[in-house]
Parts: structure tokens; C-alpha cells; sequence
């Protein structure tokens, strides 16, 4: 499986998130948001790699 994370910053469209779907669990990709900076990551394994990578690029924990 791929589970290369993205970090969005502006809007994806519904055939790129459903194709990450399909390279992942099938018919879902996780994702967190950070709600202050306005970021989207999504592809993770886990919630939890997501997170980790936001707050790696500086988001709080408390925005996610």
C-alpha cells in the first residue's frame, strides 16, 4: 500500500482524494486538519503519522 503522506494547503478534488483511497484502504483515507494554518494531511497508515508530520512542519497540537 502507499502510504505516502500529502499535506494540502488549498482545496483537492473529489477524484484525487478517491484515488488516494484506492491506494490505501479502498473506500476511505484518513486525514487530520489543522484548523488555524489551514492544512489537510491525508494518506497516513495511522491518524497518528499524520499528526506527527504536521507537527513536524510546525502546527500545534491543539489546531489538529
Amino acid at each position: 500500500m502507499n502510504w505516502e503522506i500529502r499535506i494540502c494547503n488549498e482545496s483537492i478534488d473529489l477524484l484525487t482524494v478517491t484515488e488516494m483511497a484506492e491506494q490505501t484502504f479502498g473506500n476511505y483515507v484518513k486525514g487530520v486538519v489543522d484548523i488555524e494554518q489551514k492544512l489537510l494531511g491525508l494518506r497516513g497508515e495511522l491518524h497518528s503519522d499524520i499528526e506527527e508530520m504536521l507537527l513536524r512542519q510546525g502546527s500545534i497540537r491543539q489546531n489538529l
